[in-house]
């Protein structure tokens, strides 16, 4: 084993093969043999090492154990269950051998027997005993497993049961959403997940659950209004909700997106928000909407400079909006490869506000993409500086 793994392999294996010649009962060297063709990844030989050692130690732990991971490695998932009924048999207070069984059924999609070995040993005399952690984690675990059993309405009524016991709030609160829709009862998924909203409205699972709620799907274009007229609803609910925001740009077309790319724009442009392009980035993917977001940003641009103020406004507007619109636009038209115009956007940003760094740090990105490394180097330095 030690030349193995001395990069002296073929030495190794030919002393090891000489050691099982002498004696091809020995467990150990067919223990070892096992070792060294596992960790040159020579699974499927390394499993019939081990088979060959178990058959002259049937109960040696350590070769049971390794064995098992690798029947699970190489998808034999029967063996592993029977390896790890040995080892739980061995040992049944110890944690780490009855929740291996229950993995292991559940892998062979035996979900009845991995919640049958969990209710068996969870309230057991474990050793060493289980903390509330790891007692929450479990009791997750197994409402997982009757789930995917199929069992919905038992799924919720146990989740109810282990409450007390659960550490990790959150994840109780997304599953009991998450069953109330499986199990089809709609308006009381659509209220937990309202309240999961409530914690974090920010979270794309939430705003899907909630409109699967409504019967809705986002990705349907039948359902586009209706998708709309929702996170409408939901954004007076959640008016800081950035992620809220967002999502109509992802889910229109047409004059649905020109809409909500506009409320968008002006609320990222009045606050400063450096990364609206970063944001959006992921639209540019359908030429129609990066083109009409360039557009748009342009005409922000242009009311600015002309009156001070948007067309739909009757206040000016900071000065800030049109440093920020030429922030975005030189970022715009660098995406598309016209270094020239982002390079005079960029610097006519750098000249209405110089102590901003942003504009600094795109102006070197747009120098690197244009060829100039030097440039962008000094820059990106200068920008360093004044931070």
């Amino acid at each position: 084993m030690f030349l193995a793994h001395l990069e002296r392999k073929e030495e190794g294996y030919e002393l090891m093969e000489r050691g099982l010649k002498i004696n091809p009962q020995s467990s150990i060297s067919w223990h070892v043999y096992g070792l060294v063709c596992r960790s040159d990844k020579k699974y499927v030989q390394a499993i019939k090492c081990y088979e060959e050692a178990l058959k002259a130690d049937s109960e040696n732990m350590h070769i049971l154990r390794e064995v098992a991971s690798l029947y699970v490695q190489m998808r034999q998932y029967s063996k592993a269950v029977e390896c790890r009924e040995k080892l739980t048999a061995m040992n049944p207070f110890f944690p780490s051998f009855w929740l291996g069984l229950a993995t292991a059924h559940h892998m062979n999609g035996r979900y009845d027997l991995a919640i049958k070995v969990i209710s068996a040993h969870e309230l057991g005399n474990n050793q060493p005993p289980l903390d509330k952690y790891m007692i929450s984690e479990l009791s997750l675990y197994k409402n997982w497993l009757i789930e995917l059993n199929g069992d919905y309405q038992q799924a919720l009524e146990h989740l109810k049961e282990i409450r007390p016991q659960i550490v990790d709030i959150t994840g109780w609160k997304e599953k009991k959403a998450r069953l109330l829709l499986k199990a089809d009862r709609k308006e009381a998924a659509a209220t937990a997940f309202q309240d999961l909203l409530e914690r974090n409205s920010e979270n794309d699972d939430y705003i899907t659950g909630y409109m699967e709620c409504n019967g809705l799907d986002m990705k349907c274009d039948e359902d586009q209004d209706a998708v709309l007229e929702v996170i409408g609803t939901l954004q007076q609910q959640f008016p800081s909700s950035n992620r809220l925001r967002f999502l109509p740009l992802m889910y229109s077309t047409g004059d649905n997106f020109a809409v909500a790319a506009e409320s968008l724009a002006k609320y990222a442009l009045r606050k400063g928000i450096p990364s609206l392009f970063s944001s959006v980035r992921v639209l540019y993917a359908d030429k129609a909407k990066g083109a009409a977001l360039g557009t748009l940003i342009e005409s922000c641009a242009t009311q600015i400079r002309d009156t001070k103020r948007f067309s739909d406004s009757t206040d000016d507007e900071p000065a800030s909006v049109l440093l920020w619109c030429n922030y975005y636009l030189a970022q715009h038209y660098d995406y598309y490869g016209d270094h020239e115009r982002a390079l005079t956007l960029i610097e006519e940003a750098i000249r209405s506000s110089p102590k901003t760094i942003e504009p600094y740090m795109i102006k070197a990105r747009i120098l690197k993409h244009a060829g100039d490394f030097r440039g962008a180097r000094d820059t990106m330095d200068y920008a360093r500086q004044q931070d």
